[in-house]
């Protein structure tokens, strides 16, 4: 994906604003051939301290899986995206533009029978016009894609 070419400049997409307060996910992991293998919903409760999101984040499988990790987020003036998280092998970096984030990263991903992966995540993100946020990432191993996961945000009111 190209971000100059899939952002539109609106409606503007602000990370941290987004996802400060509480913001229910749903969505699924498909493999390299487009066959669903997990279903998975969550809770992302966001909280801002001075400057940093601290997004504390819970997901639940279809296969029994439960993750739960916290970020700690911070997007400069220009849209450059920087998180921490203790399941991120060196960070996330990324851009946010328009109604468009881009990052990239890897993490430690927990999978059914205690088992653990580390996989590389080229993550879009893509705020509506109706206010749900469409996110959509490539998932590879050893360089190579194995899965892509499609994920729906909505802020909970």
């Amino acid at each position: 994906m190209n971000l100059a070419k899939l952002r539109t400049d609106t409606p503007e997409f602000k990370f941290i604003e987004y996802f400060s307060g509480h913001t229910r996910a749903s969505g699924w992991v498909a493999d390299r051939f487009g066959n669903v293998r997990r279903h998975f919903h969550g809770d992302f409760i966001g909280t801002l301290n001075q400057g940093t999101l601290e997004l504390d984040e819970t997901l639940y499988y279809s296969d029994g899986v439960k993750e739960h990790r916290v970020w700690h987020v911070q997007v400069s003036e220009s849209g450059s995206f920087i998180a921490e998280s203790e399941a991120l092998i060196g960070g996330a970096k990324g851009l946010q533009k328009g109604n468009t984030l881009e990052m990239y990263y890897k993490m430690r991903v927990d999978l059914a029978n205690n088992k653990q992966w580390v996989l590389g995540m080229d993550d879009y993100m893509f705020l509506q016009p109706d206010g749900s946020l469409h996110n959509v990432a490539k998932v590879k191993r050893w360089g190579i894609r194995i899965a892509s996961v499609s994920t729906q945000y909505q802020p909970v009111t």
